[in-house]
């Protein structure tokens, strides 16, 4: 009777030195690393546009980013910076305080949305003043 070999040993043989968490692991790694470049593209691309003044360009790229990850805090401030020139100062204001959700000791997003907050008041008493 011929002894059977124990699970695992012919796959051990074909991965040689390699564990199988090694080969697991390396599609991750590949996808992760193809996801930071073209997030850093995007990004690139979109602080050009912004600089360009460019706003609907520059817009995309960071919602594109956001489609790959949400809590991106550099593509969130940029996407209100473009909503800010885009004349959307409420949206702007609201994603800088979604920055603060996520990181309350931003300073960058609390001095932009006090800039923002003051120029709604602004707005607000502009169009009482021209009701009355």
């Amino acid at each position: 009777m011929s002894r059977k070999k124990p699970i695992g040993t012919g796959l051990k043989e074909l991965l040689g030195d390699n564990s199988i968490e090694e080969i697991i692991e390396y599609p991750e790694s590949s996808y992760e690393a193809e996801l930071k470049s073209r997030i850093d593209s995007l990004f690139k691309e979109g602080v050009r546009y912004l600089k360009e003044g460019d706003y609907m360009e520059a817009f995309s790229n960071f919602k594109a980013i956001l489609l790959i990850d949400e809590n991106n805090l550099k593509a969130i401030n940029n996407l209100a910076i473009s909503y800010y020139n885009l004349g959307k100062v409420e949206k702007a204001a609201e994603l800088f305080n979604r920055i603060l959700t996520l990181d309350p000791y931003n300073k960058s997003a609390r001095e932009n949305l006090e800039i923002l907050e003051e120029e709604l008041r602004q707005r607000n008493n502009e169009k009482t003043d021209n009701r009355n």
